[in-house]
């Protein structure tokens, strides 16, 4: 069974350790660039983080912010060996869960098409609001690389 809730100050040094070990496999495909943000401002924007809990141990995590209307989800991480079995799910829930009582109308995320992961958000009740280029990052593999921006509405119904 998968137990989220918010992260505490005892849980950083685990909840880097997944997000390492679950980045590490995308870097495979794309990387930031040199310029791209700071780490240190993407840390300032992370207010919460939700994580994901198998049998006591973290196994996935993600930052969540509000920002006008709407909660952020950045750096959805799930440790490789837990991935397909409700983990991103059950964090994603949690940020739409925590949207509902902060007020917010929306949760939107940004994904990287080429990762494959847009149609995993769509099963997951999000839609497509924008596509650009992800001019901050590069990819040995792709000559281009498109951001995605998707949303999912909070809606209180949608939680049942």
């Amino acid at each position: 069974m998968i137990v989220t809730r918010l992260a505490t100050s005892n849980d950083a040094e685990e909840v880097q350790t997944v997000t390492d070990a679950a980045f590490a496999t995308l870097r495979e495909l794309y990387r930031p660039k040199p310029n791209a943000i700071p780490t240190s401002e993407n840390a300032n924007l992370c207010k919460k983080t939700i994580v994901a809990l198998v049998n006591g141990k973290i196994v996935g995590a993600t930052c969540v912010y509000r920002n006008v209307a709407a909660l952020h989800v950045s750096q959805l991480a799930v440790v490789p060996k837990f991935r397909k079995r409700g983990v991103a799910r059950a964090l994603l829930q949690g940020a739409v869960e925590l949207g509902i009582e902060s007020g917010a109308i929306e949760v939107v995320l940004n994904t990287i098409q080429e990762t494959g992961n847009v149609a995993i958000f769509q099963r997951l009740g999000f839609t497509i609001q924008a596509t650009s280029e992800a001019t901050w990052c590069i990819s040995d593999r792709f000559p281009i690389l498109t951001e995605i921006t998707m949303t999912r509405k909070c809606i209180e119904e949608e939680c049942s």
